[in-house]
């Protein structure tokens, strides 16, 4: 706490402390106003030569008053502030949320030696005007009818959450996390949410599904609920009709890999 140095303005002068010896005065004094460490005095009839010692007594006790009360106010901020904000800090679930849903992944071909190209229809299926919602029939493809696909869209409902139950180190996850599993790539590898970060095409290899495949090193987690997932492509007939069609099995040689003859010559 600074010093507390009151100043007396008598009269129109100043002095900064009671002086040892003062000139009498025609008048006597009276203090109308304490305030702001100065005293004003405004003149009556005969000054009481005391009237310093009890100005300078107010002014002292006024300013040590002062002076307590802010520093009062200086250690109730000192303590309270920072446990404001203490209070404030995100924890890591509020602070790195999971991803909004749906997930929405475009040029989606979600598998080893996908390709967009020369399909054959392996059974009737309808062709919309949009993959969104609100969509209309555009066309009914027939059985061995040849398409060309163009482009696809994966969308993530709900990712597939994965317990962990082991500890796994590279990823810094104990027993009791939870991975979110989203757009399979193929081979094992998948889009993965892992504490705040998205972790494109991961080797998922160490993950065992739902029905106890897919484990191939240590198995420290495992599916514990199968996420809600879509996979719309776009693509044209012969007729140059163009469409979307959710891919459930009903195309044939989408798979570069897969080394089928009928395929190789379309």
């Amino acid at each position: 706490m600074e010093p507390c140095q009151p100043s007396l303005k008598i009269l129109g002068g100043s002095v900064s402390e009671k002086p040892t010896t003062h000139p009498l005065a025609e008048d006597r004094a009276s203090v109308d106003r304490l305030s702001r460490g100065y005293v004003r005095v405004q003149s009556q009839p005969f000054l009481q030569a005391n009237a310093f010692d009890e100005v300078a007594s107010a002014l002292l006790k006024a300013c040590y008053r002062n002076g307590m009360t802010n520093s009062k106010i200086q250690l109730l901020l000192f303590l309270v502030v920072p446990a404001i904000f203490v209070g404030q800090v995100p924890s890591e679930k509020s602070a790195t949320p999971e991803p909004l849903l749906p997930v929405i992944d475009y040029k989606a071909c979600p598998f080893e030696g996908c390709t967009f190209g020369k399909w054959i229809v392996t059974r009737d299926s309808t062709i919309f005007s949009t993959w969104k919602e609100g969509r209309k029939p555009v066309a009914t493809l027939q059985k061995g009818q040849v398409v060309t696909g163009l482009t696809g869209v994966h969308i993530t409902y709900e990712p597939d959450r994965v317990r962990v139950f082991q500890p796994i180190p590279e990823l810094q996850l104990q027993p009791g996390d939870t991975i979110l599993r989203y757009m399979y790539r193929g081979e094992g590898f998948a889009d993965i949410w892992i504490k705040g970060q998205m972790r494109k095409q991961y080797d998922c290899t160490f993950i065992t599904e739902k029905d106890n495949s897919g484990c191939l090193q240590d198995c420290p987690a495992k599916v514990i609920s199968d996420g809600r997932k879509d996979w719309w492509v776009r693509l044209k007939t012969s007729q140059g009709l163009i469409g979307w069609a959710k891919v459930e099995d009903q195309f044939d040689c989408m798979d570069s890999l897969g080394g089928d003859p009928k395929c190789d010559n379309l």
